[in-house]
Parts: structure tokens; C-alpha cells; sequence
């Protein structure tokens, strides 16, 4: 059932002629992948691994962008880069689709970059680099950003804020953007990280994973079903409109006032990388929103991206066309 539904979603995004933009507001992150060979060093008498290949793609808010943009919709970014090497290669990575002339350039600041190593016939990382960044100046950005909103929100159909916590999305900035958003009928889906919730108060949407949801609120849930009835607090205190919670092995519940919630397994029994997956998420999310679907139709074309993402070895920005190729008996709906 939940196939066939996906499946006429994609065709209902596809026959749209209508034209949308996205801003897309937090941190960007330039994740790193590198590809080596084992092998050893007799003359040091120790373990080595010779790099075959490296490849570098925009995370974090630019893998949002990025996959919006293959998805067919433009987007504002807005987020704070360096003036170094790093910042400009993380330009260059972005498609032509994603606006990029709100982004504030700070000559103190640099980029996180993560890096992550790869061992062929070893599935996962053996090693994951943090580089670290120096913290944004969140009152010089936050001002800047405040005078500029009401340009930079006025032409788009819904917001997107990917918070990784390294200080862009401050509280008095979120409040501001969901009040005007509030105003205008727009949309506002944050994936949120810290231990705050009053900072997403009047959001139409979260999506934490289940370690953020218990950060968040200081609980200790072990799975979906046992956070649903908090989850459902949560949305009435602090007037949030819908959840989504996910769990890798579990799937992904979406929670809304009044509702009943709607599970949806994991759908990918292939899963290479989980980075960047709750990103085509929130992209596909948004996606929906924009063509006029509801907020459970957006979710159900959210989590089909995902599975996606997830079937893929590095971060990945899921294409319309990727969705239509899915062969469905590769997935698992058990749950």
C-alpha cells in the first residue's frame, strides 16, 4: 500500500508545472571521503594504506541545497563560510541552482571539514577526521541575517534549517524566521540538534533521529513506539505542528495533533552510508510541501529519498529520476 502511494506522489511531483524555491538556512559542512588499499610496509614493519581515490561534496545545509537542486527546485542559501582554500572548493561543489550570494564570508572563520577513511572489502569508515572551526561571531552574522531576511524570505515557498549546532542558528534568529514564516503561511522544517526545545517552538516541523529526540527532552527511549506518547507532549508544548522520528533499523514515524501516526519500516535492505540520509529527507520533505502535498504525503516522498541516500557509498543528493528507477522488491516493508 505504502508503495503504491510513493509511487503516484512521484508522479503527482513530476506532472507539476509549477516553479518553487527553497531557503535553506545552517551550517555547511565539506564531508571528505577517502579511498585506500591495505597493505603493509615491510621496511617499518607496520600497517599502511595507500589512498586511491578522494572525494569532496557539500554537507550538512549544502547537501540539503544540493539535493533540492536534484530534485528541481531552486534555493536560497544562506550560511557562513572562510576565505580559504576549503570555503572555495565547497563554492565550486554547489549546483547552479542554489543561490549562493546570501552566504557571509568571515575571514576568522573556517568550514568544518569531516573526513572519513575507507578500506576496500571494510564496509565502514576505519577512521573519521573532525576538523576543528573556530566558532561563528553569532551576534555580527545574526544581525546581519535579521536585516536581510525579509528579502531573502519574501520569494520562497518554505523553509529549510539544517542546525548542526556550530552556532549560525541561534535562538533569537529561529525565533524571528518562524514568526515572519508564521505570518507569510510558510512552511518552517528544522532537523534540530542540541538539548533546547524552546528554540523550535512554533515550527512546523522537526526531524530528529532518536539520539537527538532523547538529547533534546533528556529522555532515554529505545525505540519508536515508546517515544510516540512524548513525542506527542512535545508538540503541545511548544506548538510544533509534526515530528519526524527516525531510527535506522526501525524506519521513521510521522506525528501530528489529532492524527494518527503514520510508521513506515526501513525501506532499504542495502545500507552503504547513512550520511547525508536524513538531508534527502528533509529535501524530499520540502519537495512535497511545494507541490501542494500534505504534510504525510510530504513525509512518505521524504523517506523514499532516504532510502535512497542510505543504498549509496558517500553523501548523495537524490534525483527525481533516482526515485522513479527504484525497483521496490529490493525493499523490505516489514514493521
Amino acid at each position: 500500500m505504502i508503495h503504491n502511494e510513493i509511487i503516484g506522489l512521484i508522479d503527482k511531483v513530476i506532472s507539476s508545472q509549477m516553479d518553487s524555491k527553497v531557503l535553506v538556512i545552517g551550517d555547511i559542512i565539506l564531508d571528505e571521503y577517502i579511498e585506500c588499499q591495505q597493505s603493509y610496509s615491510i621496511s617499518e614493519d607496520t600497517p599502511c594504506v595507500k589512498i586511491e581515490r578522494t572525494a569532496m561534496f557539500a554537507g550538512g545545509a549544502g547537501n540539503v541545497a544540493q539535493n533540492l537542486s536534484a530534485m528541481g527546485i531552486n534555493s536560497n542559501l544562506v550560511s557562513v563560510i572562510g576565505e580559504g582554500n576549503e570555503s572555495e572548493k565547497l563554492l565550486k561543489l554547489l549546483d547552479k541552482r542554489v543561490e549562493t550570494s546570501f552566504i557571509i564570508k568571515c575571514s576568522d572563520h573556517e568550514i568544518p571539514i569531516k573526513t572519513r577513511i575507507f578500506v576496500h572489502n571494510i564496509k565502514n569508515a576505519i577512521l573519521k577526521i573532525d576538523k576543528r572551526v573556530t566558532e561563528i561571531n553569532q551576534t555580527l552574522v545574526s544581525e546581519k541575517l535579521i536585516d536581510d531576511l525579509d528579502s531573502i524570505i519574501g520569494d520562497v515557498e518554505c523553509i529549510v534549517v539544517s542546525d548542526y549546532g556550530l552556532g549560525l542558528v541561534s535562538e533569537k534568529l529561529l525565533r524571528i524566521i518562524i514568526n515572519k514564516a508564521r505570518c507569510s503561511n510558510k512552511h518552517v522544517i528544522i532537523d534540530p540538534r542540541g538539548d533546547n526545545p524552546d528554540k523550535y517552538i512554533g515550527a512546523s516541523l522537526i526531524t530528529p533521529n532518536l539520539d537527538e529526540f532523547n538529547t533534546l527532552l533528556r529522555t532515554n527511549f529505545q525505540t519508536l513506539r515508546a517515544a510516540v506518547p512524548r513525542a506527542m507532549q512535545l508538540l503541545m508544548e511548544f506548538d510544533i505542528e509534526s515530528i519526524i522520528l527516525k531510527n535506522n533499523k526501525e524506519g521513521s514515524v510521522f506525528i501530528r495533533l489529532h492524527e494518527e501516526e503514520c510508521y513506515v519500516p526501513a525501506l532499504s535492505k542495502k545500507n552503504d552510508c547513512t550520511i547525508g540520509a536524513g538531508d534527502s529527507l528533509i529535501s524530499a520533505y520540502a519537495l512535497g510541501i511545494c507541490k501542494g502535498m500534505s504534510p504525510k504525503e510530504s513525509f512518505l516522498l521524504g523517506n523514499m529519498a532516504a532510502s535512497i541516500a542510505v543504498a549509496k557509498p558517500f553523501t548523495y543528493a537524490v534525483t527525481l529520476e533516482d526515485m522513479l528507477r527504484v525497483d521496490f522488491f529490493k525493499y523490505s516493508m516489514k514493521g
